[in-house]
Order: structure tokens, then C-alpha cells, then sequence
């Protein structure tokens, strides 16, 4: 997984706090869901993913 915006971003005006480096999956269950991943969001702002599956989870 993958950041692909983040309205935090410096070049928008924001204090540039955003995920630079490829977010691994764990399998560790959230809820409902067989797998997490911990993030860092934005202050007073959004950010989106893109998920990116490696040889392991193609079919995720």
C-alpha cells in the first residue's frame, strides 16, 4: 500500500506529515478484516491509499 495524496502535503500549504516509505500489511485482524496496517494521517487533513498487492496477497 501506498500514499498517493495527502492534503498535509507541504507543496499545499501543510506541515508536510505524510507516509513517504511502501505500507506493509500485517495480518493482524482489525475488526472484521483478516489484515491491518498502521498509518500516519494528517492533522486536520485527509490522505489516500492506494493498495499495491505483492506475490504473497495477489489475491486480496
Amino acid at each position: 500500500m501506498r500514499e498517493i495524496l495527502s492534503s498535509d502535503d507541504r507543496r499545499y500549504g501543510g506541515s508536510d506529515v505524510r507516509n513517504r516509505e511502501e505500507i506493509h500489511t500485517m495480518f493482524i485482524p482489525c475488526g472484521d478484516f483478516a489484515a491491518s496496517a498502521e498509518i500516519t494521517l494528517p492533522p486536520l487533513g485527509a490522505a489516500y491509499f492506494e493498495f499495491i498487492p505483492d506475490e504473497e496477497n495477489k489475491d486480496i
